[in-house]
């Protein structure tokens, strides 16, 4: 009998599991009065939001931890939908996305996020977004990054780390297209 429970539980750790976490798609409100406080354009102007490839915004990638502890799970992480909603959140608070206005393309090139697990949550995330924009015949190439511990997140959630560093990640983006409006 402890042969085979010694033999299942070997199995779980060598095959792997799926791990599924509620991820938020939304900016946290401290983001979202951070970038309103920041960017102030007296006339706000209508953009319309292409992504590039267009199936960015429903990207969810599997993919295991970088670090040892939970490193054989393989783990759901909605990159494009949590980068892309966060972005859109971020840009709606200084101009209006709809689809009469000025064409705004993002071109992702590279979406990654990279994180470890603790004991219990989600330790440390690390996220880079490289992506070309075009706006009124502009064309820029800008790549983002940033890394996040538990240590500045103040919530109990597991996959907060990874949302903070989403958040961060939205703001620069907003804050760059704000510049060249």
């Amino acid at each position: 009998m402890k042969k085979l429970l010694l033999l299942t539980c070997l199995g779980f750790v060598f095959s792997g599991c799926s791990v599924h976490h509620q991820f938020n798609d939304r900016l946290s409100y401290q983001s979202l009065k951070q970038i309103k406080s920041e960017i102030h354009i007296t006339k706000k102007q209508s953009l319309d939001i292409t992504w590039i490839p267009n199936d960015f915004t429903s990207r969810i990638d599997i993919q295991g931890a970088s670090g040892f502890v939970g490193g054989g799970t393989r783990t759901r992480i909605p990159i494009g939908i949590g980068l892309s909603s966060r972005i859109e959140e971020a840009i709606s608070t200084y101009a209006d996305l709809n689809s009469g206005g000025r064409k705004l393309t993002l071109i992702v090139n590279n979406a990654k996020t990279k994180f470890t697990y603790g004991v219990t949550n989600i330790d440390s995330a690390s996220v880079i977004l490289n992506v070309t924009f075009e706006l009124s015949g502009n064309r820029w190439t800008k790549e983002f990054s940033t890394k996040q511990n538990d240590s500045g997140v103040k919530d109990a959630k597991v996959t907060s780390v990874i949302e903070y560093a989403w958040d961060q990640i939205a703001l620069d983006v907003a804050r760059e297209i704000a510049t060249h409006l």
